[in-house]
């Protein structure tokens, strides 16, 4: 049982994750005043995120007085890149092509914010763009800040508008940090968000080629492309041997990362028809208990 104390949002870096997933995560805040405070919930932690959390204090019948999270906020500093992008694709940015984008984000970057706040007629003059555009750009802004600091954030990994729409309504502020840690997650979340979109996004984020994350995905992705194609499990060797040439790495990398999935107890893959030549793999998942194949 568990008792509120009271709505805040409280500030800090993340300084220790105890356990992370798209959906819930848990770990300790340093805050701002210095002091350290526990949290859970509704949120994606990433370990040295500077962040800012919303909810509530409760006395936690197990674990103590920590902080419930409702909704977590990047602290994010404008990307000129993204910034580019997104001002070259929004509605409400009237009469600003990607030049004149390219233009604004050069100039103002980071501190675009403010200076649209503030000082709409630096950006009508510096971008030659009329200066009630601007205003009604101003206004839009403000009224949806959050929002616009993400989709700039996520502009810069050139998703497109409707995709960036459909991740922040799926996942919040988190999905900065699935981006940045574990981007294949995302695949077949929202549409068009399969195996070779997800992963040029991964790459393009800074994902190695060879990232462990990026080899489990592709096995699993080669099996899901079996499936659809009426085979229901690869032969070892051959479901190697596609997922290397798919990622351009070592087979060798594949094999190992074969052998992790197949040690996991959770929803993945299996072993068909025994340990011996020729070996078979198969997606699968453990209901009551038991391994099915799907």
């Amino acid at each position: 049982m568990t008792t509120a104390i009271g709505q805040e949002t409280i500030r800090g870096r993340v300084v220790r994750v105890f356990f992370a997933s798209p959906a819930f995560s848990a770990g300790l805040l340093k805050m701002l005043n210095g002091k350290s405070a526990s949290f859970a919930g509704k949120l994606f932690a990433v370990d040295g995120e500077q962040v800012s959390l919303r909810g509530a204090w409760i006395e936690h019948a197990k674990y103590g007085r920590q902080f419930q999270v409702n909704e977590l906020v990047y602290e994010i500093e404008l990307d000129a890149s993204g910034l580019a992008s997104w001002l070259a694709n929004c509605d409400e940015a009237v009469g600003i092509g990607p030049v004149k984008a390219a233009m604004i984000a050069e100039r103002f970057g980071e501190d675009f914010g403010r200076v649209l706040r503030e000082e709409p007629e630096a950006v009508a003059e510096h971008s030659h763009v009329p200066l009630d555009a601007v205003r009604k750009l101003a206004a839009a802004w403000a009224e949806r800040e959050g929002f616009h600091s993400l989709a700039t954030r996520l502009s810069a990994w050139e998703l497109t508008k409707r995709e960036i729409e459909l991740l922040i309504e799926a996942y919040g502020a988190s999905i900065i940090g699935i981006i940045e840690t574990d981007p294949y997650v995302l695949i077949g979340k929202i549409e068009r968000l399969g195996f070779a979109r997800v992963d040029a996004i991964a790459l393009k984020s800074g994902v190695e080629v060879d990232h462990p994350g990026r080899i489990q995905a592709s096995i699993i992705h080669v099996l899901h492309e079996a499936k659809r194609d009426g085979d229901t499990c690869v032969e070892r060797s051959q479901l190697v041997g596609t997922a290397a040439e798919l990622l351009h790495v070592n087979m060798q990398l594949v094999s190992e990362q074969l052998g992790e999935l197949l040690e996991e107890e959770k929803p993945a893959i299996r072993c068909v028809g025994g340990k011996t030549p020729p070996e078979y793999i198969a997606l699968a998942c453990k209901n009551a208990g038991f391994w099915t194949l799907i």
